[in-house]
């Protein structure tokens, strides 16, 4: 049998490219000029506000396209 070690934890993805969640450029800084990144997540958001909740999305999720 083989032994494996999993290194997990806040900030392990950053040497791989990927921000932190919390850090300068991380997820929870990532908000618009009008809501928090929580307030984005949200169906209400979604619903009442699509073309900022859509380009919120696309920028969180484009800046993971070249890893």
């Amino acid at each position: 049998m083989s032994e494996q070690l999993y290194i997990t934890g806040a900030g392990v993805s950053v040497g791989s490219g990927i921000p932190t969640f919390s850090g300068e450029d991380g997820s929870c800084t990532i908000g618009s000029a009008n809501f928090t990144p929580q307030g984005m997540a949200t169906r209400v958001i979604y619903l009442q506000h699509s073309a900022e909740f859509l380009i919120w999305y696309y920028r969180r999720f484009a800046q993971y396209r070249h890893l």
